[in-house]
Formats: C-alpha cells, sequence, structure tokens
C-alpha cells in the first residue's frame, strides 16, 4: 500500500522492479490520479488499484464538460489537482449566491448544509464539522492491452455512492465501499 505523489511514484517503480507487481496488486490508496499515473508505464500500472478525490472519467455534465475543456486547453485530462480547484471554486460560487453577499460570515453561513450536484456528483457540506461530503473514486489500471488510448489508465469501479461489483467482492476490506 502506498500514498500520494512523487514518493507513490517511486514506490510503485520499486514495487515493480522487485518483481511483486503486476503479480500482486499494489492499493493506492489516496492519489492525485492522472499526475501520478501518467509517470508510469502500462507495464507497472497493471494490477494498481486507485483511490482519489476525481477521475476524469467521471460521469456527471459537469465532469465531462470540464475535462473536454481542460482537455483541449492543456492535451491531457485533469488530475486532482485543477478538479479540485474547479471543483472548490464551484462551491464557493454556489456559496456566494446562496448567501447573495460576499461577506466571510454571511458566506459560511450560506455553505453551511449546502447541497450541490457538482463535478464529482452530490456533495454537501456538514453544517456542524464543515467537512465536505463527496463521492471517492475507487479505480483499477488497466493493463496494456485493454487501454484504448495513452491516457486510458483505470477504470472507475465504485464511488462512495455506488456498491463494488461482485467481481470485485474480494476488495471490500480495502475501503468503506
Amino acid at each position: 500500500m502506498i500514498n500520494f505523489g512523487l514518493d507513490a511514484v517511486s514506490g510503485a517503480r520499486e514495487i515493480f522492479n522487485f518483481g511483486l507487481t503486476p503479480r500482486i496488486p499494489l492499493i493506492m490508496t489516496w492519489s492525485s490520479g492522472v499526475e501520478e499515473l501518467v509517470q508510469l508505464t502500462p507495464e507497472i500500472r497493471d494490477n494498481i488499484w486507485v483511490g482519489s478525490n476525481f477521475y476524469y472519467t467521471a460521469d456527471t455534465p459537469v465532469a465531462k464538460n470540464f475535462v473536454k475543456n481542460y482537455q483541449a486547453q492543456f492535451g491531457n485530462p485533469p488530475g486532482y489537482a485543477p478538479s479540485a480547484a474547479y471543483g472548490m471554486t464551484r462551491m464557493m460560487l454556489a456559496g456566494f449566491d446562496k448567501a447573495k453577499s460576499v461577506e466571510v460570515q454571511d458566506v459560511i453561513r450560506a455553505l453551511e448544509g449546502i447541497e450541490v450536484n457538482d463535478l464529482v456528483g452530490r456533495m454537501r457540506v456538514d453544517p456542524k464539522t464543515h467537512q465536505t461530503l463527496r463521492p471517492y473514486f475507487f479505480m483499477r489500471c488497466k493493463p496494456k492491452s485493454a487501454m484504448k488510448h495513452p491516457t486510458d489508465f483505470a477504470d472507475i469501479i465504485a464511488t462512495g455512492d455506488t456498491p463494488l461489483p461482485a467481481e470485485y467482492a474480494a476488495c471490500k476490506d480495502i475501503g468503506s465501499f
């Protein structure tokens, strides 16, 4: 099990070089997604399981539009960093609209308990903790032979809103899906 960033990329490479993957699964419990996966060869990605707050194949109207525009401008699909900035900005704009104000305390009150259907689907701000509750993506990287294009890294297996398919029943202990 490895976690986020360049350490995860380096760890995945070493684990592959020792011959452990793809023979055994490698779990990236918290990943930036595209930013890390693009740095790994398809052979290293084979049998890597990834958890992330966003993946560019998310099936929402907002995500589809965002991904299309991002790819047109930058040539690659967006990963965690640009999607987080985009999603948080949209959440703040929803707070401004609900508050009908830009005053800090007004916007805080407006965001408490707000529910939106946005970039990753249904999101809600817990009014007591101010934590944003939202789907988390669980993916399995594809073998090179299954990739349709160079950035076709993984399939979304489940989100926090959907159950794991039966064929992944052995993974139920990995997370809270």
